[in-house]
Formats: structure tokens, sequence, C-alpha cells
């Protein structure tokens, strides 16, 4: 494990692609759903909400 890092090195993280910035929010979006946090379950609700016909948005931290 490498000491700057809380996670066991691997080979995943070694080769995965780095994750595009994206610019901060600074304008009003509109949307039937907004999903806070764009993790495993974020990612889900939001898939699983536009097959149904909502228009949805997910803000994710940092990202």
């Amino acid at each position: 494990m490498s000491n700057d890092s809380q996670y066991i090195d691997s080979y995943y993280q070694a080769t995965i692609n780095a994750i595009p910035e994206q610019p901060q929010l600074d304008q009003s979006i509109e949307a039937d759903v907004c999903v806070i946090g764009g993790g495993m379950t974020g990612l889900n609700a939001a898939i699983e909400l536009r097959k149904k016909g909502y228009s949805v948005v997910v803000l994710e931290s940092q990202r």
C-alpha cells in the first residue's frame, strides 16, 4: 500500500483512465428529479428514473 493513499494498490487503480474535470454548476437546471451523489446507488436510481421517463440531474461533489 502506498503511503499517500488510503486504498490498496491494484491493477484497476493503476490502469484506470483519469476522470475528466467537469465545470462547476453555475446556472439553473430544471429536472423532475435531482439525485445527490454519483455512486452506485445514485447512478442506478438515475438510470431507473430515466427509464420511467423522468428528466434527471445527478450532482456529485468535487467532480
